[in-house]
């Protein structure tokens, strides 16, 4: 479990299902057997051991998901909240495109829950996931989502990756710096 000091103010992130350590190996994750499809165990696992004191004090989790993909119809940066409202974690990403130039292709929020920002929001912590998706809506996912061809090899895009890392990196940081 990530530990911060005392006085600051903390933004958890959650890169893709790899945000909590395994209670049953120990591992993180993807690498640890704990799937989405199985009901957000690791997440789940996560918050249920924070303690009240570090709720508190997260400002935002910011659950990245599809933040690379190269599908070419992928070209809507989607701000995907449990409930479709805006809170702190979609406002300060979209206050970042817009500083950024980015405004343009973001889109939400919308609502969309199945992915590992729901335990954090369960528990009233800002947080959302942030993909790449068709122009049409966040349900429209690449054909090969989660089968043995979507590979790291054959489906990154560097500059949606670039895109991704701006975006959240620069909203992260502003949440975090506010008192």
């Amino acid at each position: 479990m990530p530990t911060t000091t005392a006085a600051a103010p903390c933004c958890a992130w959650s890169w893709h299902a790899c945000c909590a350590i395994c209670p049953r190996t120990g591992r993180s994750g993807s690498r640890c057997g704990v799937r989405r499809k199985q009901g957000l165990l690791g997440s789940r696992y996560y918050v249920s051991q924070l303690p009240p004191e570090e709720i508190a004090r997260i400002k935002g989790v910011f659950q990245n998901d599809m933040v690379a993909t190269s599908h070419d119809p992928a070209t809507a940066y989607w701000l995907l909240s449990v409930d479709g409202a805006d809170n702190a974690t979609t406002s300060a990403v979209r206050a970042a495109a817009q500083r950024l130039g980015y405004d343009p292709r973001v889109h939400g929020p919308v609502a969309r829950g199945s992915s590992d920002h729901v335990p954090f929001h369960e528990k009233g912590m800002a947080s959302a996931n942030f993909s790449w998706r068709g122009e049409g809506g966040p349900a429209q996912l690449e054909p090969i989502y989660h089968t043995p061809e979507d590979t790291i090899r054959d489906n990154i895009s560097l500059e949606r990756l670039q895109v991704s890392l701006e975006l959240i990196g620069a909203a992260a940081y502003r949440l975090a710096c506010q008192r």
